[in-house]
């Protein structure tokens, strides 16, 4: 049974959400902060497990596929309406706010991508 997100965490990951777009669609942030927004006093199994759930209504994907229960872990966040989920396989085993930098380096030479995002952003009323 899907657990029911609560006012102050669902604001909580819209923010998470919102620093994730201010950086270009990826960042990477330590499991800390995402305990912190589900206000959990641990990282356990069941935790990371609601957590995932709360990034996927929040239309946020993670690397690697299984969050860590350790709160020091780096994790990747990235928007699902964009071209960084096909590329991050390749960075998988590499999460740094330095890949971050080669991800979205990635996609910079598109100078439609931007356009496009906002485009498909407006489609789905996402703003």
């Amino acid at each position: 049974m899907a657990e029911t997100i609560d006012k102050a965490k669902s604001e909580a990951f819209d923010g998470i959400k919102q620093k994730i777009d201010s950086h270009g669609g990826v960042l990477t942030v330590k499991m800390g902060i995402l305990r912190d927004a589900y206000g959990a006093g641990a990282l356990g199994p069941d935790n990371v497990v609601r957590i995932q759930d709360i990034l996927k209504s929040k239309g946020i994907g993670w690397s690697p596929s299984v969050l860590p229960t350790i709160s020091g872990r780096n994790v990747r966040l990235y928007t699902l309406v964009s071209r960084f989920e096909e590329s991050l396989e390749r960075y998988s085993g590499r999460i740094s706010p330095a890949d971050d930098i080669a991800i979205k380096k990635c996609f910079t030479c598109d100078s439609l991508y931007e356009e496009t995002i906002e485009k498909i952003r407006d489609m789905l009323e996402w703003k």
